[in-house]
């Protein structure tokens, strides 16, 4: 069975579905990862910072640390795939992507994919949602959806997803500290690499919680049975 796990940059595919990506290869599938931007912009947007690390610099830095963490989860280096928008521009793509992301779709046949939560307020993640549900639906792809979360203003949004009917939640228990372990792979990401920091892109508090035994997915199909 196909997987595709569609990350917006690199480290959601890790933090959202690290647990679940080493349990489904461990079950036998063929997990794919496509990273739609490049990542670039996290240090400029996030700490103002574009020298000492350039933009540049993060890029090359980033798909790297994927590589490094798909490792680790199990993932085989021809099953990612670097689509290269650059971060924080994937809606200005949006028709660009779409077809890659149908080129994608077509040729690996996958049954299940994974992208992030339609209602995610960072633009890049909700536009990954947009970008592939619409490739599917042009498709008529018959394939189970796995929406993750990672960026909510609010704790109580994240309540009230978890009301959804169509939630589900995975234990990892087993394999939690093998995710730790992926997510600690990205360094530019999660420490300070550069003088030019004071802090890290992603502190301990929002890092706590993607370090839990369980993750959670709203599971549909697109098209029912």
């Amino acid at each position: 069975m196909a997987v595709i796990v569609f990350s917006p940059h690199e480290d959601d595919e890790t933090l959202a579905c690290g647990g679940t990506i080493i349990k489904k290869r461990r079950q036998g599938n063929e997990i794919y990862i496509v990273f739609l931007t490049d990542g670039r912009n996290s240090h400029k947007t996030v700490l103002n910072i574009e020298e000492n690390p350039t933009p540049e610099e993060v890029k090359m830095l980033r798909g790297k640390e994927a590589k490094e963490a798909a490792k680790i989860l199990g993932v085989q280096t021809e099953n990612i795939f670097f689509l290269d928008f650059e971060d924080g521009t994937l809606k200005d793509n949006t028709f660009e992507a779409c077809t890659l992301i149908e080129k994608f779709l077509t040729q690996l046949k996958p049954t299940e994919i994974f992208i992030p939560h339609r209602e995610d307020i960072h633009k890049d993640h909700s536009s990954t949602n947009a970008i592939v549900l619409s490739a599917v639906k042009k498709l008529h792809l018959d394939l189970d959806v796995y929406e993750y979360m990672i960026w909510f203003k609010k704790d109580e949004k994240f309540k009230d997803i978890l009301k959804c009917p169509h939630l589900i939640e995975i234990n990892i228990s087993d394999v939690v500290h093998l995710k730790t372990k992926a997510i600690d792979m990205y360094q530019s990401q999660v420490n300070i690499l550069f003088p030019s920091q004071t802090k890290p892109i992603l502190d301990g508090h929002f890092l706590s919680s993607f370090r839990k035994p369980v993750e959670h997915f709203i599971k549909y199909r697109v098209f029912k049975p």
